[in-house]
């Protein structure tokens, strides 16, 4: 069986919770990684003031480097959280 690093993004891009919403989208298309956040427009903010930290997700799902790919599988499908292989 696979194991999570065998998948898993090396050295991933981030931005910080105090970062423009625009920032975090520039990077995400940049990088072609996640969906761009167009709820913060959807809801009439503008994303060049909007903080990722008013908009991040709080309660992350995570496995670590040395589990099996279907734990990380079975969590994702749980959380109703997209699959992104690159």
């Amino acid at each position: 069986m696979k194991k999570c690093d065998e998948l898993m993004t090396k050295d991933p891009v981030y931005c910080l919770p105090n970062d423009a919403v625009a920032r975090a989208a520039q990077l995400m298309k940049k990088e072609n990684v996640g969906p761009i956040p167009s709820k913060v427009v959807a809801d009439g903010r503008d994303p060049k003031v909007t903080k990722v930290e008013e908009v991040m997700t709080r309660e992350v799902v995570t496995c670590r480097a040395e589990d099996e790919l279907q734990k990380a599988l079975d969590a994702m499908s749980e959380h109703q959280l997209p699959h992104s292989c690159r």
